[in-house]
């Protein structure tokens, strides 16, 4: 355990700087020591201000989630962690209308029923602002008191909200990080107004919805000056919360393996495109004329079928929906994976999105299970903390580094698709010079995507729609691996593109009357034949391929005459069938896996 005042901080990550741990270590050694800050350091403990480090404007990280355990709390405070442990002034907001605990998380204490605090005053004064911030207590509210059901109309934010927020603000007993309580916002924006009778309702009374107001809590924010606002905006599609997810600069989506999360990842994806879209109308009859196409379509379309819907109708924001369909894309993040096909989940939810929404996600990686982050919490102590250099605290910083990455770079974090939509290189995602190798490669992949109960297209297609997907899937592996096909085709989809010439196209004399190619599909088994037989269908004798593979030519004749006993050690064996395989276009993988089968078979006395 850590002495209190010792020299040097619990480790927190090989993503830490050694100037950051230094400062780090007087409180984050008290918090490992007690759970949470003692009451009474704060008074005594000088604080670093709530202000920017540098020039740059502050930047808003917004983080939302699938509902029911996702683990948007546990991110957004091991987020802010991490950001000021870089020596960023941070301000961790917790804005979660229907479920307010990332107090727990920090290892702050909980305020009571009933127990007395500080009010903060929105008195005007020519007094200027505390050179440091302190920690304030407001009554508290009960949790489930706080949930409100729909957005309040907007009234706008008194201008005594922001400095009464200010003292509101609490430390956390990490240098640079703060933290603001969602009941603070309510009483200072209730205060401000004159509703004193509403001002500290009684324990188990909710404040008014106008109080929880997403848009009341970022007008009221505007001018603090951090460096970086996180802010727990909990799980929802109330146009509120969309529109603060919409305008911070880093927006984060939090989803799990499990159906319901899947579902409602595609939810949100919905409604966020329709939410921007609506923004986009220049008036309000025409923002009502795409609510009245949007109920149509089923309340909250598909954006493809929306931008579709609006191109036919000649609407006069079908050009701004289609550039924003191109546009926007939504950055999530797998938590709580288990198992290697969870790891796959990501990506395969990437592509099964932009089948079959149109919306582009940016998969930024997965965060393993852990039970270090069920005992931290249980602890009150912020993962990073209490459990640094664990499978979750390295995952939750190489995750931060992604987004700071990011928010440097500007831009799609993908870029564009060079294939035209609906095409057979868009649906296996390969580019147009794909090789048959990488062509068998990408069909395999999408087969497993749209594979029956696939857990990424849950929400997504009927049983109907999934077997139409895996037919189109089918066509396009046939035409592109069929060289007489591929050329009409790719002419057609790349009228204006500079296509190079088949080999087929000019051949040499003698090479005209080539056997045609045998007919491979991912689950062909490979045996000496069928190499043979691709082989003489390129026009390649076994004096070439031991050329290039620098195989013993002995070696590749036994190899095409499946004459085992000539062979070498099994594991020659597959490196000569993976070369041969390569210097063919094929699969390595399946021809090596597939041939050593047959030796294996031979070696034990059975049939190959």
């Amino acid at each position: 355990m850590q002495p209190e005042g010792a020299p040097a901080a619990p480790r927190t990550g090989d993503a830490l700087a050694a100037p950051a741990r230094e400062a780090l270590a007087p409180d984050v050694g008290e918090i490992a020591a007690h759970g949470r800050p003692a009451a009474a350091a704060p008074a005594a403990r000088d604080h670093a201000p709530l202000r920017r480090t540098g020039d740059r404007p502050r930047r808003t990280i917004a983080i939302s989630g699938a509902s029911g355990g996702a683990g948007k709390t546990v991110l957004a405070c091991n987020l802010a962690i991490y950001l000021s442990t870089l020596g960023r002034t941070t301000l961790v907001v917790d804005a979660d209308r229907a479920g307010a605990h990332l107090h727990t998380l920090l290892g702050v204490a909980p305020r009571l029923p009933g127990q007395p605090g500080q009010r903060p005053s929105t008195a005007r004064s020519a007094q200027p602002a505390p050179a440091t911030l302190t920690p304030s207590r407001p009554p508290d509210l009960d949790a489930a008191a706080e949930r409100c059901a729909e957005d309040a109309p907007w009234q706008g934010a008194p201008a005594d909200i922001p400095s009464a927020l200010e003292a509101s603000v609490e430390t956390t007993g990490i240098p640079s990080l703060f933290f603001l309580r969602g009941a603070s916002l309510d009483e200072c924006v209730l205060a401000a107004r004159g509703d004193a009778d509403q001002a500290a309702p009684p324990h188990g009374v909710a404040h008014p919805p106008s109080a929880r107001s997403h848009r009341t809590l970022m007008s009221a924010l505007d001018t603090v000056d951090c460096d970086y606002l996180v802010l727990d905006l909990g799980a929802g599609i109330d146009g509120e919360l969309l529109d603060v997810y919409l305008g911070a600069e880093i927006a984060l989506f939090v989803t799990v393996p499990e159906p319901p999360a899947v579902e409602a990842t595609y939810r949100f994806v919905r409604a966020l495109f329709l939410r921007a879209l609506l923004a986009r109308a220049p008036s309000e009859a025409l923002a009502a004329s795409v609510r009245s196409l949007a109920r149509e379509l089923g309340g909250l379309p598909v954006p493809r079928e929306l931008v579709e819907a609006l191109e036919a109708d000649e609407h006069p924001l079908a050009e701004a929906a289609r550039a924003l369909l191109a546009s926007q894309e939504l950055c999530f993040v797998l938590n709580q994976t288990r198992v290697r096909t969870d790891l796959e989940v990501g990506e395969n939810m990437r592509s099964a999105a932009w089948q079959r929404l149109g919306v582009s996600l940016h998969y930024l990686g997965a965060i393993d299970h852990d039970d270090n982050v069920w005992s931290s919490v249980r602890a009150g102590k912020p993962l990073l903390v209490k459990s640094p250099g664990t499978k979750a605290s390295k995952s939750v910083e190489k995750l931060a580094r992604r987004l700071l990455a990011l928010d440097v770079r500007k831009g799609p974090a993908r870029p564009p698709r060079t294939v035209p939509r609906g095409s057979h290189h868009e649906l296996l995602e390969i580019d147009r010079g794909a090789t048959d190798e990488e062509i068998r490669r990408a069909y395999r992949r999408m087969r497993e995507v749209y594979a029956d109960q696939a857990l990424c297209c849950y929400g997504l297609y009927t049983e109907g729609e999934l077997a139409q997907v895996r037919a189109h899937l089918d066509e396009a592996f046939d035409v592109l691996l069929d060289k007489a096909r591929r050329r009409p085709y790719e002419l057609t989809v790349f009228p204006d593109a500079d296509l190079p010439p088949p080999e087929e196209a000019a051949p040499e004399a003698g090479v005209r009357d080539l056997p045609p190619p045998p007919p491979i599909t991912p689950d062909t088994e490979f045996d000496g034949s069928l190499l043979r037989a691709v082989r003489e269908s390129q026009g390649l004798d076994l004096k070439q391929i031991s050329k290039r593979t620098k195989i013993n030519l002995a070696y590749l004749e036994a190899l095409e005459g499946d004459d085992f006993e000539a062979l070498p050690a099994l594991v020659y064996v597959r490196g000569f069938v993976s070369e041969m395989a390569k210097c063919l276009r094929l699969d390595p993988a399946q021809v090596a896996h597939t041939y050593v089968r047959r030796v294996k078979l031979h070696e034990a006395g059975e049939p190959a």
